[in-house]
């Protein structure tokens, strides 16, 4: 099982689980935001690397990007919408995910790690962010 397949069975499951209204769901990147008036909400779902052995570990992160407010010409963070994502994500990711597929298994679940907020000015957005714990075993 590859970062790639971590990543599929993320994508899956969020759009299976969530009702996205329009949201899409990317791996890795998103498509470029020129400008506010080009921006709109998006998930990206990226892995951090997996050790290479039979128990192997790593990192995932859901984004969940929301666009900035434009209030008396300044970008501010859209507080509501980044509540309501944030308790969305919070109640998606308290079960853990576990998928099977030939000889090895995937176990990914969130640690104690705080769900964080963050900025991203390049692409006039805050998002959410939730760090996942992968674990895969190989049973060959």
């Amino acid at each position: 099982m590859t970062g790639n397949d971590v990543k599929n069975i993320l994508k899956k499951y969020i759009e299976q689980n969530l009702n996205l209204g329009g949201v899409k769901v990317y791996k890795d990147v998103h498509p470029p935001i020129k400008s506010r008036d080009d921006n709109f909400e998006r998930i990206v779902v990226n892995t951090l690397g997996l050790t290479n052995n039979s128990w192997r570990m790593g990192y995932a992160n859901v984004n969940w990007f929301v666009p900035v407010l434009n209030v008396d010409g300044y970008d501010e963070p859209n507080g509501k919408r980044m509540g309501e994502v944030e308790r969305l994500l919070d109640d998606l990711f308290k079960r853990s995910i576990f998928k099977r597929k030939d000889d090895e298994e995937v176990l990914i679940f969130r640690e104690k790690e705080p769900i964080t907020q963050e900025e991203d000015k390049e692409s006039f957005s805050y998002f959410i962010n939730v760090k996942l714990k992968i674990q895969i075993t190989n049973f060959k």
